[in-house]
């Protein structure tokens, strides 16, 4: 498998209320620590609300990658929110 790096995908359901979002990340090799991350998404204006791990194998060598699955809402009280802020707040972690 070629070398992957954590990938990052922001989206909303239009039968959703705002400010609801869905966040998926995509790490390959491990899961992502849940005390590692919700502090950088509390600090971005950002509440969790579930949070799904799946695991997919990708090839023949047993390697992984993590799916993480955020349903997210903007906190009220968050005056900015600018998604590409929290892209690069995941790449520069």
């Amino acid at each position: 498998m070629h070398h992957m790096s954590l990938q990052i995908q922001f989206y909303s359901l239009k039968n959703e209320a705002h400010p609801t979002f869905h966040l998926k990340l995509y790490n390959p090799g491990s899961a992502i620590i849940l005390s590692s991350i919700m502090p950088i998404l509390e600090n971005m204006g950002v509440r969790v609300i579930t949070e799904s791990p799946y695991s997919i194998k990708v090839g023949n060598e047993g390697e992984c990658i993590w799916m993480h699955c955020f349903k997210i809402q903007i906190k009220a009280d968050c005056t900015s929110f600018v998604f590409e802020d929290i892209a690069d707040n995941f790449i520069n972690c």
